[in-house]
């Protein structure tokens, strides 16, 4: 019966071992496929707005600035937000 208890033990021991490392690489893993940087772009928009008196409806220069994420899922998909 002892030596049951210590094969269990063993076992469950060794199966933590493997898992830890198991995450260990699925989390390298991401790491090599993620990548991520800076974006800005530039733009001009015209609202034509005619029924409102108070707006203006001119062309004007706009901008965002921002950054993105991407995951490489295989060579030719990724996933960008």
């Amino acid at each position: 019966m002892i030596k049951m208890k210590k094969i269990a033990i063993a076992a469950i021991v060794i199966g933590f071992g493997f898992s830890q490392v198991n995450a260990q690489i699925f989390i390298q893993n991401i790491k090599d496929h993620l990548s991520g940087g800076m974006k800005a772009e530039a733009n001009m928009s015209q609202f034509l707005v005619s029924d409102m008196p108070d707006t203006k409806s001119k062309m004007h220069i706009g901008g965002t600035l921002g950054g993105f994420v991407k995951l490489d899922l295989v060579e030719h998909l990724a996933l960008q937000e």
